[in-house]
């Protein structure tokens, strides 16, 4: 089983090296793992094993993703709590606060 998998390692290796030849580079890790149906640990392993027998120059672009929290998902839609209180307010109205907070649903 263990031969097998070596064997699958070596064709992946020769694949990455085509690409590498005719494409100079692989922009993108993610869409050349997604498009070749293998997964990220073998990738990995196909590139850092080339790269440690200086077949390939592997440069790392590290990516962070920045992703709106619930509670700020709320507020990108229906505006900060400050915002929503504010904005039930009416102008020269004289109202005590579990009124207003009925208004904005506290």
């Amino acid at each position: 089983m263990e031969e097998s998998k070596a064997i699958d390692t070596t064709t992946f290796e020769k694949e990455v090296l085509a690409h590498l030849n005719d494409n100079e580079c692989i922009e993108n890790t993610e869409t050349y793992q997604a498009e070749k149906a293998i997964t990220k640990d073998i990738l990995e392993a196909i590139l850092k094993s080339l790269s440690a027998e200086e077949y390939i120059k592997l440069d790392v672009i590290e990516r962070k993703e920045i992703e709106l929290t619930n509670e700020g998902k709320s507020y990108a839609t229906d505006g900060s709590p400050e915002y929503q209180f504010v904005s039930k307010m009416e102008l020269n109205e004289s109202v005590d606060l579990p009124t207003m907070e009925g208004r904005v649903g506290r």
